[in-house]
């Protein structure tokens, strides 16, 4: 039996098989990656480039990945556990004898996270009487105390349920942001009185740039997080913010349009291999990002569906201008989410120098201002773009956008857009 094992496994090595959790690539670039499913991703593998074509390498960078991971999960687990103490102890009403039991049972968890950090005789030390590491150390264990019986709400442990609970994607996306922000300069809920939080939102304004619009929805956030905890939502309301000067968007001209395109498609290692198409199909259809991200591209007929955004009465479909028809396939099997695309467009037309004016909605405004120049009926360029008419003869206009005859209206001068 031992010897059948020894050659199976012998011949399963020589017929090619990678090491455990590694998987190369080959055809492209030879990178060795570490492939593994993880709990809490929806079933979904977790990959990460080891950047290198080594073999011996890989081993030792996934060993390093694994073992780090075995950290953080127990690291999780023994915060999952004192949450669940947490939330046993504050049911129960102050000065019952029970509540006595439970914050001794709490102490002893904490003793345990003591123990695993090799910090436990050193609890009772006089923090000048510790090292650096030995002082952070001790540090972790009385946070997980005051976690425990309530004295300590850290935004670590409490944002992420809560986000769960936020059903619209883009406002979890946008809440997502706003706690990024207010935990890069707080930890924990008790941190904050209502000055902290007046100069928190005034600074968003005052030196990260921001709309008193987008810091107003932020806010919202905030409240709602801590209503969701029960806790003090006054600590955000009241606050008078600066009035800041709303943004005319820009558009992009169509030397503009191509030359991002340009960049993007030469520089996939650095924008990704989507975020080219992604230009192309705004700059031809005048889309949003979030009616790009839902979109339908019907082949047979060569024609888009847009569910329809923001003030857009209706849903769209308009002709696929060719230009953009391999974009399309690939964008099917290659979606983004919203935040994405945001997020990754504005990095790079930063990097190309574009201001707060210069937007992903600038293509919208681009489209229009060629069709425009074509000299394409108002009533058709609507229909395109999902605009309403601003003159009421067009609303006379002979066929309607979804008829046949629209379609091929709008194919008509669509497709004499060139950038």
């Amino acid at each position: 039996m031992l010897l059948f094992c020894a050659t199976f496994c012998v011949t399963f090595r020589q017929m090619g098989q990678e090491p455990k959790y590694l998987y190369r690539r080959p055809k492209r670039t030879g990178i060795y990656w570490f492939v593994k499913r993880i709990r809490g991703n929806n079933g979904k593998p977790h990959r990460v480039s080891l950047k290198t074509k080594d073999k011996a390498e890989a081993i030792i960078a996934r060993d390093a990945l694994l073992k780090r991971w075995d950290e953080i999960d127990r690291k999780g687990t023994s915060a999952k556990n004192m949450l669940a103490l947490r939330k046993q102890y504050l049911a129960i009403p102050e000065n019952h004898d029970a509540r006595t039991a439970l914050e001794e049972e709490v102490a002893d968890r904490a003793e345990d996270i003591a123990q695993e950090l090799g910090v436990l005789e050193k609890l009772d030390s006089r923090p000048e009487d510790l090292s650096a590491k030995d002082a952070d150390k001790v540090q972790q264990v009385k946070r997980a105390y005051d976690v425990g019986v309530g004295k300590l709400t850290l935004f670590v442990d409490f944002v992420p349920d809560w986000l769960e609970t936020i059903e619209n994607k883009k406002t979890r996306s946008d809440y997502r942001r706003a706690f990024d922000l207010l935990m890069k300069e707080y930890v924990a809920v008790e941190e904050l009185n209502w000055d902290k939080c007046k100069v928190f939102l005034r600074d968003r304004i005052r030196i990260d740039k921001k709309s008193r619009a987008t810091v107003d929805k932020w806010k919202g956030a905030y409240i709602n997080f801590w209503d969701w905890l029960d806790k003090d939502t006054n600590l955000w309301r009241a606050h008078k913010l600066p009035v800041t000067d709303e943004i005319e968007i820009q558009e992009f001209d169509a030397q503009e349009v191509r030359a991002m395109y340009d960049v993007a498609k030469q520089q996939q290692q650095i924008w990704g291999p989507w975020l080219h198409h992604v230009i192309w199909i705004a700059a031809h259809t005048g889309a949003r990002a979030g009616a790009i991200r839902e979109l339908k591209y019907n082949r047979e007929n060569q024609t888009i569906w847009f569910p329809k955004k923001k003030k857009e009465k209706r849903d769209r479909t308009i002709p696929a201008h060719p230009a953009v028809w391999q974009s399309l396939v690939y964008w099917e099997n290659n979606r983004k989410a919203v935040q994405t695309i945001s997020n990754k467009f504005g990095d790079l037309k930063e990097s190309r120098g574009w201001e707060r004016d210069h937007v992903f909605h600038s293509f919208r405004h681009t489209l229009v201002t060629q069709l425009e120049i074509l000299g394409c009926p108002e009533k058709i360029t609507t229909d395109i773009t999902g605009h309403k008419p601003k003159g009421t003869a067009y609303a006379m206009y002979g066929h309607g956008p979804t008829t046949p005859q629209g379609i091929e209206n709008m194919r008509e001068w669509l497709n004499k857009v060139r950038y």
